[in-house]
């Protein structure tokens, strides 16, 4: 698809996905699709990550808050992830 990716100011986000899920649909998939059919593996030549060398490695110990408003849908999301 030849689609130009042109977003503004008044772009939903739903329109963004709309547009991704169309533009790049060899890649992506929705929520839906992944409980009928599962990952592809990416083609394409080898790939490296590059660090500088004064790079340090990091990790985060504390466990974030989720707000209770959200506890449904965090609950539903790792189902999906869990299934």
């Amino acid at each position: 698809m030849d689609q130009a990716l042109m977003f503004d100011k008044t772009t939903t986000p739903a329109q963004a996905k709309e547009f991704f899920l169309l533009e790049y649909s060899d890649i992506l998939m929705t929520k839906e699709d992944l409980q009928s059919s599962p990952l592809h593996p990416m083609k394409g030549p080898l790939m490296w990550i590059h660090l500088r060398e004064d790079t340090q490695p990091f990790a985060f110990y504390t466990p974030w808050q989720i707000l209770p408003a959200f506890w449904d849908a965090m609950q539903q999301e790792l189902q999906l992830m869990v299934a």
